[in-house]
């Protein structure tokens, strides 16, 4: 899984000469390596199906991106609060998001060990539903691009709508990617969660659709109706099943992933 990273030491020097017994401090992976979203094109990429999640990240974390209002076309939202989490729910970093686009940037050493928190952007004065982002692993390395969609009342409604969906009151929806070991969206993929919420799959077009049966090209689901508190997802595709995930879900707010082999 490595054998593409640039690897270095992380804060010391590695030993040498009588120094030999030094301890040369955790293994770190190189933040200029090279890693890099994967480009558009049908996930088909199982190679990573079944093999333990790699154990080196980045020393300091950089998570940057921009926060859209969601509807037929999406816009900037500039005054959302974004918050980084730790494993515990406690916040670690916090920003605003920006008048260039909706820009937020957030930082938090790591420790060179993958880093399995989450991302909160919230704007409630204005109406919108608070968003929650989980990695699809750990995260390992750093982000710049990372959208973080955000629904006032009349997305929501008319999501639910296009969907046919009545949203139950007290409930919250998980929005879903299915993408391959290459972080290309995946077709043909079917997921359950547990508890069980309403299954919408995102059609060709980028709606959420009542007749699709599995995900398109998209590789994008919704999940209306789930109760809050931890939920489990899990995904088959091309008769493969892929790694599940246990998310926290909460009430009247969207909880954004990716599943993966």
């Amino acid at each position: 899984m490595l054998a593409g990273f640039g690897l270095l030491a992380c804060g010391k020097a590695p030993p040498v000469g009588d120094d030999a017994g030094f301890d040369a401090g955790p293994v770190c992976l190189d933040s200029d390596s090279g890693v890099a979203d994967a480009g558009p094109g049908d996930g088909g990429d199982f190679s990573c199906l079944g093999q333990p999640l790699p154990t080196v990240a980045v020393a300091q974390l950089d998570l940057g991106g921009f926060v859209t209002a969601a509807g037929l076309s999406r816009t900037p939202v500039e005054g959302a609060l974004i918050e980084l989490m730790d494993p515990s729910g406690s916040v670690v970093a916090s920003a605003v998001s920006g008048t260039d686009g909706g820009r937020y940037a957030v930082s938090t050493a790591i420790g060179c060990a993958p880093y399995a928190g989450s991302m909160r952007a919230s704007k409630p004065d204005a109406g919108f539903s608070d968003n929650w982002y989980y990695p699809s692993a750990p995260w390992r390395m750093s982000r710049s691009s990372l959208e973080l969609v955000i629904f006032d009342g009349a997305a929501q409604t008319l999501v639910a709508g296009i969907a046919g969906v009545t949203v139950q009151p007290g409930t919250g929806a998980l929005a879903l990617g299915v993408d391959d070991c290459a972080g290309r969206p995946m077709s043909g993929a079917t997921v359950t969660t547990s508890p069980a919420g309403t299954v919408r799959y995102v059609s060709a077009l980028g709606f959420p659709s009542a007749t699709e049966t599995a995900t398109t090209g998209k590789g994008q689901l919704i999940v209306f109706n789930v109760p809050p508190g931890m939920v489990e997802l899990n995904a088959m595709a091309a008769g493969q099943t892929l790694r599940s995930k246990r998310v926290l879900v909460h009430e009247n707010a969207i909880t954004s992933t990716t599943l993966t082999p």
